[in-house]
C-alpha cells in the first residue's frame, strides 16, 4: 500500500498508517472518552505499545488495510477496512476523526468517499459495510452523504452511556 489516496483539492489525503506514526497525541484520543464514546475500543486503556501492536497487526493482515486521515498535513483520524473478503468481494469499514477541532467539516465524508473509492476500484470489492450505534448522528450522517444505505436496525445492540442502544448497519454496493 504505497499510494496516497487524496481529496480533489488535495487538502485530505488517507495515508498508510504505520507504527512509526503513533504519537502521544494519538494515544491520548484513544483515551478520551468523548473522542471514543461511539467506539468498541473505549472498553480498554490504550498505550503507544498496544497501538503500535494495533497497527502492526493490521498491516501484516490480508484482511485489513488501515490508514491515517491527514488534512493540510495534520494527522485528525483513522480509517480502516478490516474482514476483507476476495471471494465475497465485500469488507468493512471504521472512522474515527480523533482531533476534536477536525469535526464536523465533512471530512470523515470525504474520507469514507476515498476509501470507498479505493475499496472498489483497486482492491476489486463490490459491497461495503459499516456498523454504528443509533445514536452518533455524526457517523451516520457522513455514510448517508456517501451514498450508504440502511441496511438493517439492531434492537438494543449496543450499551451506551449506561443505556441499551440500537445497532444500525449500513451498506453499500458497487455500481457495475
Amino acid at each position: 500500500m504505497n499510494n496516497l489516496l487524496q481529496s480533489v483539492d488535495n487538502k485530505l489525503v488517507l495515508a498508510p498508517f504505520y507504527s512509526e506514526h503513533v504519537t502521544e497525541e494519538y494515544v491520548a484520543w484513544l483515551n478520551n472518552p468523548e473522542v471514543m464514546r461511539f467506539t468498541e475500543a473505549k472498553w480498554r486503556p490504550h498505550t503507544i505499545q498496544s497501538s503500535k501492536e494495533y497497527i502492526e497487526k493490521s498491516n501484516t493482515s490480508s484482511t485489513a488495510r488501515l490508514f491515517r486521515i491527514l488534512y493540510e498535513s495534520n494527522h485528525i483520524g483513522n480509517i480502516r477496512l478490516s474482514s476483507i473478503n476476495h471471494f465475497h468481494r465485500k469488507a468493512d469499514i471504521a472512522i474515527i476523526i480523533g482531533a476534536t477541532s477536525a469535526r464536523g467539516q465533512g471530512l470523515a465524508t470525504q474520507s469514507i468517499n476515498l476509501v470507498t473509492e479505493y475499496a472498489f476500484t483497486v482492491l476489486n470489492l463490490e459491497k461495503l459495510t459499516a456498523g454504528m450505534y443509533a445514536n452518533n448522528t455524526a457517523s451516520i450522517k457522513s455514510f448517508e452523504r456517501s451514498g450508504f444505505v440502511i441496511e438493517a436496525t439492531l434492537k438494543s445492540h449496543y450499551c451506551c452511556e449506561g443505556k441499551r442502544v440500537d445497532g444500525i448497519l449500513f451498506g453499500k454496493v458497487r455500481n457495475l
